[in-house]
């Protein structure tokens, strides 16, 4: 046993109930009876033993840098992830998210993550999503922030940015100009 803490591996056993770690120890198959984890009513014939020697257990591996937005929802047995122990990903990253954004067809670079595959306009959907979906993998998410700029900006080209900025300052002067006057107000 692997138990990620950084000490060294042990030989031991690994009681699973119902598809969940129940017990972690030495010689469980003698502790059976006495472990409150059993089942009510398990007997310990009914328990079944796999033999891993010569084989690690670990804990699950967390796969932090994933473009799995859509594949968990799409996919759910994620079986490229559970065939090498991976339990958790992380999706959201390189700036590129399914959400909060709406479209029919996603342009590059949101397109990594599937054309057809915007269809959330909060966190709140893409988890229910999820949670409908039952991955076989835990799902943790980042926002990314190029999402968020085609979310609310929109035109992304360096025209569109020209124009925006043009706004932006236009905008910041009249809130200067604004501030300013209440600054003076405030004052008198």
């Amino acid at each position: 046993m692997i138990d990620g803490t950084g000490a060294s591996g042990w030989k031991g056993d690994v009681l699973l109930v119902a598809g969940r770690i129940a017990a972690v120890g030495q010689n469980l198959r003698a502790q059976l009876p006495q472990l409150p984890q059993l089942p009510e009513g398990l007997s310990l014939d009914e328990v079944n033993a796999v033999d891993c020697t010569g084989l690690v257990i670990t804990p699950g591996f967390i796969d932090v840098h994933t473009h799995d937005d859509a594949i968990v929802l799409k996919h759910p047995e994620m079986l490229p992830k559970v065939s090498q122990g991976i339990t958790t990903v992380i999706t959201g990253n390189c700036g590129i998210s399914l959400l909060p954004f709406v479209v029919d067809k996603a342009e590059p670079p949101l397109n990594l993550l599937g054309v057809d595959s915007f269809r959330f306009d909060s966190v709140e959907g893409y988890e229910r999503a999820i949670a409908t979906a039952q991955p076989a993998v835990n799902v943790a998410m980042l926002i990314g922030h190029t999402t968020l700029r085609f979310a609310c900006m929109g035109d992304l080209t360096p025209r569109g940015q020209r124009q925006r900025a043009r706004r932006h300052v236009c905008a910041a002067r009249a809130a200067w100009k604004t501030a300013r006057s209440a600054c003076r107000r405030a004052f008198l």
